[in-house]
């Protein structure tokens, strides 16, 4: 048995200032309901502000397939990131040049080569960004102010043009309030919208309904309606250090599209790209 000294050795360095948070959702199929994957997250705050984000994605039966880091140090609304799916060895992600550039990257499986291309960063959005770009501009998306942002998509290695707005409080609770995301203009008529509830109280996303990041074996996004029932609650850097150590394996079965068998158009922004 490691000992629980060698244990931490073995650990990769995740950094202790600030408070860990973490927490956990379930990814649904639309129609059957049929549990997808799990997503399990670590965030680490200081001062009220993000600093990192740790993800796995996990099979239903426990195993963890994919893994998200994000940093928010560069950027609040575009931070860098890199996100890896084992199953096919799918990546993309976004980072920063020395002269501050963003740069997308994008890699279809392990047996295909990645490519990059540069990104403007003005008015940029990207992945969890989002997520701090509802909480930012919070009063002015309940005032009913539609907002224009430019989303980037590393699997397309561009960005395009979104507006959000906010739609109304959810039907059945009071607490929740909804925001719908769309590609902007007569492009919105491309691809279907994306719809997040937040918790009035707290700000955090509690319900995600649209396309997720993650793909299916025929390299396609998974539609999913994505929950999370519980607040967040304290956690440690020992634990994100071992999510981040944490081997990444094949789930025993593929994740379906959707039980009609439809495919949802590719490479939009999804459930693990908006919070």
């Amino acid at each position: 048995m490691v000992s629980a000294w060698l244990l931490g050795a073995l650990l990769p360095a995740v950094a202790a200032d600030g408070q860990w948070l973490a927490w956990e959702g379930t990814a649904r199929e639309p129609q059957s309901q049929e549990v997808l994957y799990a997503e399990q997250h670590w965030l680490r705050v200081r001062d009220g502000m993000p600093i990192e984000r740790l993800v796995l994605y996990r099979c239903p039966e426990g195993g963890a397939f994919a893994r998200k880091h994000v940093d928010y140090r560069p950027s609040r609304i575009a931070p860098a990131f890199a996100l890896e799916d084992a199953r096919s060895g799918y990546r993309e992600g976004l980072s920063y040049d020395a002269d501050g550039t963003a740069r997308v990257f994008f890699r279809a499986s392990a047996n295909t080569a990645a490519k990059s291309a540069a990104l403007s960063a003005e008015a940029l959005v990207a992945d969890a960004g989002f997520d701090e770009f509802i909480r930012l501009h919070w009063d002015r998306l309940l005032a009913g102010e539609p907002l224009t942002l430019a989303f980037a998509v590393p699997a397309r290695r561009t960005s395009y043009r979104f507006t959000t707005r906010y739609v109304a409080d959810s039907a059945d609770d009071a607490g929740l309030a909804t925001f719908r995301l769309r590609l902007y203009g007569p492009l919105k008529w491309l691809a279907p919208a994306i719809e997040v509830s937040y918790r009035r109280d707290s700000r955090q996303l509690v319900r995600f309904r649209g396309l997720a990041n993650l793909r299916d074996e025929r390299g396609e996004q998974v539609q999913a309606w994505i929950d999370f029932p519980e607040p967040a609650r304290r956690s440690s850097p020992r634990a994100a250090a071992m999510a981040s150590a944490s081997p990444l394996l094949a789930c025993n079965r593929a994740v379906a599209v959707s039980s009609a068998g439809q495919r949802p158009r590719a490479d939009t922004p999804s459930a693990a790209q908006v919070q």
